[in-house]
């Protein structure tokens, strides 16, 4: 701030303050003749660096002056330079606080020097001298070349001070006096903010996560800028958020976004950031400018997703009841189960047991919890046995990544009766008559309930048949002695048993020694050429079983040889030694034979003719896992039900005498069988005629059987209407128009009519 001539004068002024033209000249041209002045100022105390410009020249004969700078922290004057042109020159130093040559008051001092060596004299010429900071600094010396008393200083406002500017104009020449002139706020300085290392945190992820983007701000002390975010994700730049700071110096502004999968998938999106001072200025981020960390472009993904089981490991299925196979989906991007996009989750189930390929069955929707529910019902294409299952989403989602659960496990219980060779004897006869229907059923695995049914049509409604039930059996349990040594010492150690299994699987198969003996035994046994047991002990009076199924494979269907060498423990041989050896095994996918003995009941349906009615019937089967089958619905599978035959049994009254006196009683007595379900018949009628005169037969006499079977009509000729003549009359019985026997009549029955002569 300003200078004076005399350090004892000094006095407080502003920076960019000039002397007036000043010549310091020696004395004389003696040695040791001297002029010198110092010239102390007094600068802005906070501040702690200062630059001190000098605009010197020296006289063209003389020998020139030096200039000094006091260093208060040494306490000496430090030589900064002596001039070596004539014409008008500008140096410059720096003093600072640290240095020394600003002191705690802000002052300078400096020491311009003139001494003579002899032969000539010293001059200094100080044209001006003034001091510049941070806030303040000089424009020239500038040369008018082109005329016109036009002068033009260009200043760079790089870095300045913000605010309002004095201009001070100096001008000197040669043999002149120079001339200033000062212009109180002629122009102003205002700082452009600036926007550095625009950056997005997350550059590459799922559209669930958020985006931070950022910005470093400058701008002058105590001016507010406002700062701008803006993105394109598709449609153009859109403002993100807006935020202020005040004296920003490098300033970190953070602004945040969220997206929805729905359109934003996809990489080039953008970002920038533009800003705004209380000033009117303003900055927008480039590329081009280098204002980005990398780049201005983000990606959004796909979200990363996992997927949890539930429930439905270890679970069964069969080809009725389905196995509930249950994920969940977890936005790992989102942190939630709560999905704002439904993901679909395809499930993959193994055919051919564990570790076999996967087929796909089906996907299953998440709801609005993350939870995706699958019904897995098998078909007969997958084999009975434990299968492997996952769930999976592919890579046609649209918001989620790949990814898959891990293996699981289910069992596929798909084995269903096997039913064949259905029959029925005899085919036609009346509803009493008993039917045979036979089935041949095989299930590899489970006992089934098989029913019988039948329908008027083919493809009409069937209905169970009366007793049309049975159970079928899988399993067949055998125990058989394959050698009995018991009561006579076997001579021979050695035997080998043959057994041809035709079942589908064996799940038993066991060899028991049972010592009869009072001493102890040993034996080998093997099993299709596989040892299984190997100087086997058995204590005198006790069993040792051996179980086979572990270390040997059972051929079915196909032979199965069984060799058992057995010896005296003590004597090394058979010679007296009492066993017997058991074979127990269990057969499962046992083949059987079902036959239903079926006895229709009098209400069931004939017709009203007599050929009956046909019927077709069918086999269902339901295993123990509620599988189901049936045969095949064939017209080839067909009965015929007609009504039953009957005949008369226990005649009474054939060949007998009716006397007309009185009331003389001949009694018809017969019972009625019926052949087709061997049951006499009760409720039925049965209607008596005797002949009137040995040709013509009387109108009848109706009643019913009784619950034994038996009919009966009393018969008392009479002499008027109807008048039985004297003699042989023939009689009949007969049972017609009932709804379930066939017409049945027998004739040829005779009884002898008598009458007395009234006197």
């Amino acid at each position: 701030g300003g200078f004076i001539l005399n350090l004892e004068n000094a006095f407080d002024g502003s920076l960019n303050d000039t002397t007036t033209n000043t010549t310091i000249t020696s004395n004389d041209t003696g040695i040791g003749n001297f002029s010198h002045v110092n010239l102390t100022f007094q600068i802005n105390e906070s501040l702690d660096t200062a630059r001190i410009f000098f605009i010197t020249a020296k006289n063209a004969s003389d020998i020139p002056g030096s200039i000094y700078i006091y260093n208060f922290t040494s306490s000496k004057f430090e030589f900064f330079f002596a001039p070596s042109n004539t014409s008008a020159q500008v140096n410059q130093t720096i003093v600072s606080t640290a240095s020394g040559q600003i002191n705690s008051t802000g002052h300078v001092i400096v020491f311009a020097n003139a001494t003579a060596n002899g032969s000539n004299s010293s001059t200094l010429h100080l044209l001006d001298i003034y001091v510049s900071s941070n806030t303040f600094d000089s424009c020239g010396p500038v040369t008018n070349t082109v005329g016109g008393n036009a002068y033009d200083c260009t200043f760079d406002t790089t870095g300045k001070t913000v605010g309002n500017y004095n201009v001070t104009m100096i001008g000197s020449k040669d043999f002149h006096h120079s001339g200033t002139i000062s212009n109180g706020s002629a122009f102003k300085i205002t700082s452009t903010p600036t926007l550095k290392n625009a950056s997005v945190a997350i550059e590459a992820e799922g559209w669930g996560r958020l985006r931070n983007f950022s910005v470093n701000v400058t701008d002058n002390a105590g001016d507010t800028v406002t700062v701008i975010a803006w993105e394109d994700i598709g449609s153009g730049f859109v403002q993100i958020g807006n935020q202020t700071c005040t004296s920003c110096s490098d300033t970190v502004l953070t602004f945040t976004s969220s997206y929805t999968c729905t359109g934003n998938i996809g990489d080039g999106k953008k970002f920038k950031f533009n800003a705004t001072d209380t000033e009117g200025n303003s900055d927008e981020t480039t590329v081009a400018a280098r204002d980005y960390n990398s780049d201005d472009e983000f990606e959004i993904e796909k979200d990363n997703v996992n997927l949890t089981l539930i429930s439905g490991n270890g679970s069964n299925a069969t080809l009725l009841t389905a196995a509930i196979l249950k994920l969940r989906v977890f936005d790992i991007d989102n942190n939630t189960f709560i999905l704002t996009n439904d993901a679909t989750v395809t499930f993959n189930v193994t055919k051919r047991g564990v570790g076999a390929n996967f087929s796909t069955e089906g996907t299953a929707t998440t709801n609005e919890e993350g939870f995706a529910n699958f019904s897995f019902t098998p078909d007969r294409s997958f084999i009975r046995d434990v299968q492997d299952w996952r769930g999976f989403i592919d890579d046609t989602e649209s918001c989620y990544k790949v990814n898959e659960s891990r293996r699981f496990n289910l069992t596929t219980f798909t084995n269903v009766p096997q039913l064949t060779n259905e029959s029925v004897t005899p085919k036609s006869g009346g509803w009493g008559i008993e039917r045979f229907f036979n089935i041949t059923v095989n299930d590899t695995h489970n006992n089934a309930t098989i029913s019988l049914f039948e329908s008027s049509a083919v493809d009409g409604v069937y209905t169970l048949l009366p007793l049309g039930e049975k159970n079928y059996s899988h399993a067949e349990e055998v125990n058989k002695t394959i050698h009995d040594a018991s009561t006579t010492p076997d001579s021979s150690f050695n035997y080998t048993e043959e057994i041809n299994f035709t079942a589908f699987n064996i799940s038993l198969f066991n060899i028991t020694v049972n010592n009869r003996d009072l001493f102890n035994i040993t034996f080998n046994l093997t099993v299709n050429e596989v040892f299984v047991a190997v100087n086997q002990n058995v204590t005198n009076g006790t069993n040792t079983t051996v179980d086979v199924l572990p270390n040997v494979s059972i051929i079915f269907p196909g032979n199965n040889t069984i060799n058992i060498t057995i010896m005296n423990s003590s004597t090394g041989n058979a010679t007296d030694t009492k066993y017997i050896v058991y074979l127990n095994y269990r057969l499962t996918g046992t083949v059987r034979t079902l036959i239903f003995s079926i006895n229709l009941t009098r209400d069931h349906d004939v017709g009203t003719t007599d050929a009956g009615i046909t019927y077709f019937f069918k086999f269902n089967a339901t295993n123990t896992v509620l599988n189901r089958n049936e045969t095949e619905l064939l017209t080839a599978n067909n009965f015929t039900v007609t009504k039953d035959t009957l005949i008369f049994e226990n005649i009474t009254g054939n060949n007998s005498v009716a006397n007309r006196t009185s009331e003389q009683i001949d009694l018809l007595l017969v019972r009625v069988f019926d052949q087709d379900n061997g049951t006499y018949v009760g409720n039925i009628n049965v209607t008596f005629s005797v002949t009137t005169d040995g040709s013509a037969f009387d109108s009848g006499f109706k009643n019913l059987t009784n619950v034994s079977g038996f009919a009966r009509s009393e018969f008392d000729p009479t002499c008027v209407s109807p008048k039985y003549e004297v003699g042989n009359q023939t009689w009949k019985m007969e049972i017609k128009d009932e709804d379930k026997y066939f017409d049945l009549t027998q004739g040829n029955l005779n009884l002898t009519t008598q009458g007395d002569i009234g006197l």
